[in-house]
């Protein structure tokens, strides 16, 4: 049984592909014994630091995830 549970948080360029970084990370969470939970995948053109707090959709989803990972809803 997975005891540990994760979240995977890529940030990227607006044209950058997240695979090459998300199956690795996959394949750790399985080598590590971790459930894996949920990903929040965000893509953007700014090179401003911070600039994902004024995006709320993805701000909310991080926040819920947050959540679940502490409630016993997993």
């Amino acid at each position: 049984k997975k005891k540990r549970k994760g979240i995977i948080i890529l940030v990227a360029g607006e044209k950058q592909r997240f695979d090459c970084t998300l199956i690795p990370l996959l394949g750790f969470f399985k080598w590590a014994n971790v459930k894996y939970v949920d990903k929040i995948l965000y893509a953007h053109s700014s090179f401003g630091k911070g600039k994902v707090k004024e995006n709320k959709k993805v701000m909310q989803k991080a926040f819920d995830l947050g959540r679940k990972l502490w409630s016993a809803k997993l």
